[in-house]
């Protein structure tokens, strides 16, 4: 079967909810949905009608029609089944079965359509299945928002500390008899009042203007004058940040050389591909509680197929053996053989001579993992805080579960709050504290079967609640994928030797938070 649209009409032909699936104009389908009501004439006995180019299959919904128009050789029976499917999602959405409610939920059912058709065929699912596939959208989301609230939550949290520590050094203040400017330590971070704030009886010191810093005579050099600015605003730059590391405002930090180039900084240069290029991209969303339980999983990839070259259209890609009964859910795309890549892990045209389009990346296979046991965790990153009246210690930890892998610059953002510099007791890598954004950031350059697991400690000089140093952001990459889609070989479709193809293999990091909980 094609369908190439699906559509809520009313009675006079008006759609309201439309979905195209392959290269209409949208003037076309609109076109096509005005001639329906003209083509139904009164007998109730009928589901379709047939014009000299497309077929009509509805189904009457109270006062509106669930109609898909399809071509003339589509299969009518599959055509009533789809229709039926689409007519049992339109209920769900919608309390009642008028345009008001159908408009009001426009877009939860153009999702669900998507579910149904892809490309204008038909999916091999059912209505629970379509709910489930919805749902897991909308738990994405409420993770999201959780992470948000947690977020405000902790930056009220440091706004009310921040003004008890104010209160509490005004109180000082006025004990010792010494004025109270609001320029004390707490407000330094930018929680701090305005001199005086909150208090008439408050004075204000005088303002003293630093020393004029001394004025240099223009340089005669004859180069160009660009460099000169560019001299000069350096100059400015350095000046300001002696002030600030004088006046105690930022930590002096040694200076690090401009990146110039990829090479530089060694990174490998972009691969060479082939006129067939095979790309296998997956991506990660993980989200943790500060107690180390999982609240969330989500492993989404894709085998995406680029061709340059039409005369290697005809093609067969076979994979490694792939076990179709475990965690992983596998979904091919509607035009490849479906028995062929259950069988034997080849992907495959229906038609073997017929060729994959080229020039256009064109995704073959994907597959989904969601779960929220520790088992499909492929590396644990844990973060452990004791505070104390004066003092707290914050333990990180990383653990790599999957040792397939082999993960490259693993980062761990933790926040800092208050006004003092982490200091880091020990660790492996390297880590950098930016006092802009009061965040310590750990790197390790590379975690794999040969490195599984490290720690990093570090202290500050007071006590704070163990929630302000969260959220954790962890971000990494990976040459290899959880899930182990290899590409074996790419043959002729009809038989033959090996074709030459170039691929790519990549895991990233989507979303990795370790929450307060």
């Amino acid at each position: 079967m094609v369908v190439l649209a699906a559509a809520v009409c009313s009675k006079t032909g008006k759609p309201i909810v439309s979905r195209q699936f392959v290269e209409l104009s949208r003037s076309r389908i609109e076109g096509l949905l005005a001639a329906f009501p003209k083509l139904i004439g009164g007998d109730d006995q009928h589901t379709f009608v047939e014009t000299e180019s497309v077929r009509y299959v509805y189904q009457p919904l109270e006062q509106l029609y669930m109609v898909i128009i399809t071509t003339k050789s589509s299969n009518i029976i599959e055509d009533l089944d789809t229709l039926h499917l689409l007519a049992r999602l339109v209920p769900e959405h919608c309390r009642t079965l008028t345009e008001e409610e159908v408009t009001k939920n426009i877009f939860e059912l153009v999702f669900a359509f998507d579910e149904v058709i892809q490309l204008g065929y038909r999916e091999k699912i059912t209505l629970p299945q379509v709910k489930t596939f919805l749902e897991m959208d909308s738990h994405e989301e409420k993770i999201a928002e959780m992470i948000e609230k947690n977020k405000q939550r902790e930056a009220k949290e440091e706004a009310k500390r921040r003004q008890t520590q104010i209160e509490k050094e005004r109180s000082e203040a006025a004990k010792s008899g010494r004025p109270f400017t609001g320029f004390g330590p707490s407000s330094m971070g930018g929680g701090g009042g305005y001199p005086g704030s909150g208090s008439t009886a408050s004075t204000i010191t005088e303002y003293k203007p630093p020393p004029p810093r001394e004025e240099r005579a223009p340089a005669e050099a004859a180069g160009p004058k660009k460099s000169l600015v560019l001299k000069k605003a350096a100059a400015k730059g350095d000046a300001l940040m002696k002030q600030l590391e004088a006046e105690g405002a930022i930590s002096a930090a040694p200076v690090i050389a401009p990146r110039a180039t990829a090479a530089a900084e060694g990174a490998a240069p972009a691969a060479h591909q082939e006129s067939l290029h095979v790309a296998v991209d997956e991506k990660l969303v993980v989200v943790l509680s500060s107690d180390g339980q999982v609240q969330n999983i989500d492993v989404k990839g894709e085998l995406v197929l680029t061709l340059t070259d039409p005369e290697k259209s005809r093609v067969a890609i076979k994979l490694q053996p792939l076990d179709h009964k475990g965690v992983f859910k596998f979904n091919t795309h509607p035009n490849l053989n479906k028995t062929t890549f259950t069988s034997d892990s080849v992907l495959v045209l229906k038609d073997p001579t017929k060729g994959f389009p080229p020039n256009l990346p064109l995704g073959l296979l994907k597959w989904r993992y969601t779960t929220k046991e520790d088992e499909g965790l492929p590396l644990k990153v844990s973060c452990w805080v004791s505070p104390s009246p004066k003092q707290t210690t914050v333990n990180v930890e990383y653990e790599l579960l999957n040792t397939r892998l082999n993960v490259s610059n693993l980062r761990v953002l933790i926040p800092i709050p208050g006004n003092g510099a982490p200091a880091v007791a020990s660790g492996e890598g390297s880590t950098s504290f930016s006092a802009k954004t009061r965040q310590l950031t750990w790197t390790v350059p590379l975690v794999d079967a040969n490195n599984t697991g490290g720690t990093m400690e570090f202290t500050l000089p007071y006590g704070s609640d163990s929630a302000n140093f969260f959220p954790v952001h962890v971000h990494f990459a990976s040459p290899t994928t959880i899930c182990p889609v290899t590409i074996v070989d790419v043959q002729p479709a009809t038989g033959g030797s090996s074709v030459k193809h170039s691929s790519h293999k990549e895991l990233v990091v989507e979303q990795y938070d370790i929450v307060n909980q």
